[in-house]
């Protein structure tokens, strides 16, 4: 009985020593990745007016493609394979043609964009001038701008709802959400917010809608069904950036006095 108890033992201990050994070489196996994979970073430099090229595989700086003066919000295309941005201070968006790293098309969009959103489709891009308080959209393929609309004063930027249905723009000098129809971009309401509205994230359902007030250190929330605000939420400093979980669980928000979010 003894002899059949330590059989039973040893093989038990065998197999432990085998599995550790297993996951021993998994842990500390060499990690290989093939010759011709690409993973690019593309980050803007608003001192020489030009776009970097990261090679992320072999970190390292691989190609410096000017754009024009004060690039911002470089943003890949979702279907084609492009980087879009706007030179803030040059009225244009930019798309860079990645395989080639070349500008393919400058776009007027008026002045001082700051940042280009997408349809989900991929097939029009929205930009909003805080200069000259305008919205345009514009296909994607032609380069051509097919849509205009007047927005509040300086308007920070354009986001697109997760359904495609509607492009918001935060005002900073009114301290209003704008709501335009994506598709012809009229304007479906006006809704005032807390102070110096700048960024926006949008649940996940497209039902409500986020907005940091840099002036009042507080984010609004609209209801974007109803298009009335809901409530301003108070945040012990001035609120940032806007990160909203793909569940639409949690919003995180960016906080640069506190050094956290």
């Amino acid at each position: 009985m003894s002899r059949r108890l330590n059989y039973r033992l040893l093989v038990v201990a065998l197999l432990i020593l085998i599995s550790a050994a297993v996951e021993i070489a998994r842990e500390y196996r060499p990690s290989f990745l093939r010759p011709d994979l690409r993973l690019y970073a593309y980050v803007g430099n608003s001192g020489d007016g030009t776009v970097s090229v990261i090679d992320l595989i072999r970190v390292r700086n691989i190609a410096t493609i000017p754009v024009g003066p004060e690039p911002s919000g470089l943003r890949a295309h979702p279907t084609l394979n492009q980087i879009w941005g706007v030179s803030t201070e040059g009225g244009y968006a930019f798309v860079i043609d990645a395989p080639t790293g070349r500008i393919s098309a400058r776009i007027p969009v008026g002045a001082s964009p700051f940042a280009v959103d997408f349809s989900p489709d991929g097939r029009h891009a929205f930009v909003a001038a805080s200069g000259s308080s305008t919205l345009v959209a514009i296909d994607c393929k032609s380069g051509q701008i097919v849509g205009h609309a007047r927005t509040g004063r300086h308007p920070w930027l354009a986001r697109l709802t997760p359904d495609g249905k509607l492009v918001l723009v935060p005002n900073r000098e009114d301290s209003t959400l704008d709501v335009f129809d994506s598709s012809t971009l009229g304007l479906v309401a006006t809704i005032g917010v807390a102070k110096n509205p700048e960024q926006v994230a949008v649940m996940p359902d497209s039902s409500v809608a986020f907005v940091s007030a840099t002036g009042a250190d507080e984010v609004s929330a609209v209801d974007l069904h109803r298009n009335v605000l809901i409530a301003n939420l108070r945040m012990a400093g001035t609120p940032s950036a806007l990160l909203m979980k793909p569940d639409g669980g949690e919003l995180y928000v960016n906080v640069p006095s506190l050094h956290g979010m």
